[in-house]
Formats: C-alpha cells, sequence, structure tokens
C-alpha cells in the first residue's frame, strides 16, 4: 500500500516525490475549498499497469507524482473534500480517472483506461450495425450514428470526439490526447455500449448489444437538432434556432459571438499604448501595445459590454465609469518592467522576468490582459522563459473574465461578502472563478451560496464564443 501522511501537502513533498508541474489540458475539474474535514481516501488500481495520482491544485494545475502505485496495490492519504486527482497510466501519461474526493465515497478503484480495447468474451453476439447514417463530421444531425473507432475532429481542431473499442466515448484533445469528458463519467455501464447516435427525437443516446439504453443527454429534445464539439471542448445538442439543449459541460447559456464590430469609439494613443478604444456605457477604455490585435481588442469590448450589460440595478454600471484595460501580446519581461501602467503588480517575488509568469493582474483602476491568453492554446512567452512551467492550457476568455472578477470585488467593496461567501485560503480568487464559471469560461455551476450571490450581481449568464476570432 502506498501510504502518504496528507495528501493536500503533497507541495511541500518536491524534494521527495514531485517531478514537475504542469497544467493539463482543458480538463474538467479544480481543487475547490468545501470544508475543513479531513477525508481518508484510497485509490486502488485494477488497471493491470502502473499508475500515478496527481493533486490538480486550485489553480488547476496537477502536480506530477514520481510515485508509482503497482498493479493491484492501493495509493492511501489524507486529503479534503472537493479536492481533485488526477490518475494516469505510467508511461503513456494518458488520463485513467478524474477523482473529486468526497467523503461519502472515499474509496475508489480505477480500472482498465478508456481507451484500452476490451475483448469480447467468446461466444457473445456482436454488436448492432448501427441504425441510420454513419456520421462522417461535426455538426451531427439527429438520426446518425458514430462510428466505432472513428475519430471525429471539432471545427476548430482543437479536439476530437470517439467511440472507442471499450465502449467509452470520449472528448480528447487533439494535442497530446487530453482527457476533457467521457461517458464513463456519467454511467458505470460504459463498458456494455454497442451503439451510440443522435436519436432521431434529438438526443446524445448509448445503447447496448439488445438495444436497451445505457445513458441518453438530458434537456428538451428536437429532431432539428444536431450535435458539436465547441472551441473549448464541451460537447452540445444545438437547435435549429441557436439555443443550447444539452452541454457535457453543463453550461447551457446563449452563446455570443464576439466577432461582430463592438460599439466603440477611438480614443487617443501615446508611444506606448498605440492603440485606444472606448466603450461608451459604462466608460472603459482599452489601450493596446503595437503588437496587440484589433481583432483581440475588439473581442475584449464586446465581451466586457455584455458583461456589464447584466449587471442588476444594485450594482451600477456606471460604477465602471473611468475603468481602464491595459492589453499586451508576447512582450519580455525587460520591456513590461518599462511600462509605468505596470508596474503597479511588482514582480511577484520571481525575479526580473515574473511578468513573462505573472501576464496579468487587477486593482480598483485598471486591469492588464495578455493576448497570448485569449482563444489560444499555450502561452508563448511562458513557454520560452519558463519551460518548466509550460502552460499548453486551452484558453477562451478565461483571463479577460477572470481579472475583470477581482475589478468587480473591488468597484463595488465586496471584500467582507466575498469572505462570507468563499471560506477558502484564496476567497478573492475563488469569486473571480465564480464569475469565469457563471460566463462560461470554462463553464460549470457553483455551490448553491455562490450561484445566489452571482444572481444578485448579474440579471443572466452567457457564454463567448471564439469560433472565427483570429487575434
Amino acid at each position: 500500500m502506498k501510504k502518504l501522511t496528507s495528501l493536500t501537502s503533497l507541495m511541500l513533498l518536491s524534494g521527495l516525490m514531485l517531478a514537475a508541474t504542469f497544467t493539463a489540458s482543458a480538463q474538467n475539474a479544480c481543487s475547490k475549498h468545501v470544508d475543513d474535514k479531513e477525508v481518508e481516501i484510497k485509490v486502488i488500481n485494477k488497471t493491470g499497469k502502473p499508475m500515478t495520482v496527481n493533486w490538480v491544485d486550485f489553480e488547476c494545475k496537477e502536480e506530477k507524482l514520481d510515485q508509482q502505485v503497482a498493479p493491484d496495490e492501493t495509493f492511501a492519504g489524507l486529503s479534503g473534500n472537493g479536492h481533485v486527482f488526477r490518475v494516469r497510466e505510467v508511461g503513456t501519461n494518458k488520463l485513467l480517472q478524474e477523482i473529486v474526493v468526497n467523503s461519502s465515497k472515499p474509496v475508489t478503484t480505477v480500472s482498465a483506461p478508456a481507451n484500452r480495447a476490451a475483448a469480447r468474451p467468446a461466444g457473445s453476439p456482436a454488436p448492432p450495425a448501427p441504425s441510420g447514417n454513419v456520421a462522417t463530421n461535426f455538426p451531427i444531425a439527429a438520426g446518425t450514428s458514430l462510428k466505432r473507432g472513428m475519430k471525429y475532429t471539432s471545427p476548430s481542431g482543437n479536439h476530437f470526439l470517439v467511440f472507442a473499442d471499450d465502449g467509452n466515448v470520449v472528448v480528447a484533445t487533439t494535442r497530446g490526447d487530453g482527457f476533457v469528458w467521457g461517458l464513463n463519467q456519467v454511467s458505470s455501464s460504459f463498458s456494455q455500449s454497442a451503439r451510440v447516435e443522435v436519436t432521431p427525437e434529438g438526443r446524445l443516446a448509448v445503447y447496448d448489444a439488445k438495444g436497451k439504453a445505457i445513458w441518453t443527454s438530458t434537456g428538451n429534445p428536437d429532431a432539428n437538432a444536431k450535435l458539436n464539439l465547441t472551441f473549448g471542448g464541451a460537447l452540445q445538442l444545438v437547435s435549429a434556432t441557436g439555443e443550447i439543449l444539452w452541454a457535457s459541460d453543463g453550461n447551457i447559456s446563449p452563446v455570443t459571438s464576439v466577432i461582430v464590430k463592438a460599439n466603440v469609439k477611438p480614443c487617443q494613443a501615446d508611444a506606448v499604448w498605440s492603440k485606444c478604444i472606448e466603450i461608451p456605457d459604462p466608460k472603459i477604455t482599452i489601450r493596446g501595445t503595437k503588437l496587440v490585435g484589433d481583432s483581440a481588442m475588439n473581442a475584449v469590448a464586446n465581451v466586457y459590454t455584455e458583461l456589464t450589460k447584466r449587471f442588476k440595478p444594485t450594482y451600477p454600471r456606471g460604477t465602471f465609469d473611468g475603468f481602464l484595460v491595459y492589453m499586451t501580446n508576447g512582450e519580455p519581461g525587460s520591456q513590461l518592467d518599462t511600462i509605468k501602467e505596470l508596474q503597479t503588480f511588482g514582480q511577484n517575488g520571481m525575479g526580473s522576468n515574473s511578468r513573462n509568469l505573472v501576464r496579468g493582474g487587477a486593482n480598483y483602476n485598471l486591469l492588464w490582459i495578455e493576448e497570448q491568453m485569449i482563444c489560444k492554446a499555450g502561452v508563448r512567452t511562458v513557454n520560452e522563459d519558463y519551460p518548466d512551467k509550460a502552460d499548453y492550457t486551452l484558453r477562451t476568455y478565461d483571463q479577460v473574465i477572470h481579472e475583470f472578477g477581482h475589478a468587480i470585488d473591488q468597484r463595488y467593496k465586496l471584500g467582507q461578502r466575498i469572505q462570507n461567501t468563499f471560506p477558502g485560503s484564496a476567497p478573492g480568487e475563488d469569486f473571480a472563478w465564480a464569475i469565469q464559471r457563471w460566463f462560461g469560461s470554462p463553464g460549470g455551476a457553483s455551490p448553491p451560496n455562490q450561484e445566489a450571490l452571482m444572481k444578485e450581481i448579474f440579471t443572466s449568464r452567457a457564454t463567448f464564443s471564439c469560433e472565427g476570432l483570429k487575434p
């Protein structure tokens, strides 16, 4: 049995166990502080191969362990409710399972990896042939089945969907085959899958060899619906009118395009900030260096326009009049250090080039965001200057919304309210993450008390599309 005294203190064991820190692409969960309970967890290896059990921190970074769990051995230790671990196969680094710690289920058994073919018992009947048409690419219309083993690549090229040989239905990233979503997360009977189709009435459904439904999507069916795979890796059933009927990440809020011309007017540029536009209501000025693309500035203007117009009357958007947004795009830290507007964020204690790692921030008066983090996979400068912290996470508007969340905190003086609602060690960060979830970057639900605060601040949700954006 592999035994740790405390899994929540894994980062303190760097001299003994931690080989490197890396950010996994487009995973579903990050560790959260739910309560102060300690939970003794056990992870049993029934895969037939060595595996590692890696903690995912509160910023979604995965701590890679050298310590291996051999077949039929158990990894055990203490953690907290809401903490997340990813189990990976040694050698291939393939994700076998993602575990969210829950005191009601402290023991997890990890079976064979999702992409390993399961042999069909001798004499068992072959799965029935797919009914109706067989899909060839996205979007996939109602009355169409998936071909087993075929990779269906998303329109953006970032992800693919596959009906695997072992019966699992998996969404993964095209770069590194990083797991995003799988049928095994919603059905324990996934290995019995024999047919996967978008049904004639417009649901995604999985059937066994006898034609019995193993799992079907929720939401209202629509015979005109089509299955799509988004830029961010979410499967969605979308109606003919654009309504999201079901989504694998649970986010069915309306999708807003940001490539349309934003309602802005030009403003005075200068030698450092050679580009300048202004949102009229609230009056927010967006400045960019010469490396920042016009399309990226336009997208940010649209995001902040849509976000602020959803403020409830008790949170008047005029509170943001005079706010400043600064955008950069890959300038080296030595150059960023000379820009006075960014000096307010300091060096973060990480050396003369630390702004190459931080790449953003916010306070009451302004925020700083980086075009490399808008609708792209990876942050080029970070990867070059900090190879041990290479970031290949697929971003949508994560940073754009996150930093604005910090500004909302300060502009509306929500400090005590946030402390009461987010009891963890970093309530301000947790608040910004809740706003990211509210606006689909990435999507997902928050605990009821956090959702209540979001509903107090905003009239509605929205998700901002990266499709068609070429920053």
